[in-house]
């Protein structure tokens, strides 16, 4: 038995992601990449705030601690934004 996983759902998530190449290294880009096909393979797509989180996790803007950051991306990741189908 296989994962199953939505080509358009990933390669959404993918463009997503490729709109905001130029903020981050090629290796938190790479990182990013990998960390959307592993919840891809879940069955869970990110849409455009999941990914400005992961972004935002590689430039630690606007985040006053670690704790403002992990809530912030359970918010926007774990709780709403990764939609399973």
């Amino acid at each position: 038995m296989g994962y199953q996983y939505s080509n358009s759902l990933l390669e959404e998530s993918l463009l997503i992601l490729e709109k905001y190449r130029n903020e981050i290294t090629t290796e938190q880009y790479q990182q990013n990449r990998s960390i959307i096909y592993n919840y891809a393979l879940d069955g869970r797509y990110m849409d455009e705030e999941g990914v400005v989180v992961l972004i935002e996790i590689d430039k630690k803007s606007k985040m006053t601690t670690w704790n403002d950051l992990i809530a912030k991306y359970k918010k926007a990741v774990i709780d709403s934004d990764c939609k399973a189908y």
